[in-house]
């Protein structure tokens, strides 16, 4: 089984083309479930 974590940032609605929010960026991670001790104590330090 596979873990997946999903997050955005950068828009606070549907108008992506707001000056005042130039950038979005979404960014995820999917990890093995048997590895996913592993890649939490990485990211912890």
């Amino acid at each position: 089984m596979k873990l997946l974590y999903l997050d955005e940032s950068g828009s606070t609605g549907i108008d992506l083309e707001n000056k005042m929010q130039p950038f979005f960026v979404l960014a995820g991670i999917c990890v093995d479930v048997k590895n996913w001790h592993t890649t939490n104590d990485y990211f912890e330090q």
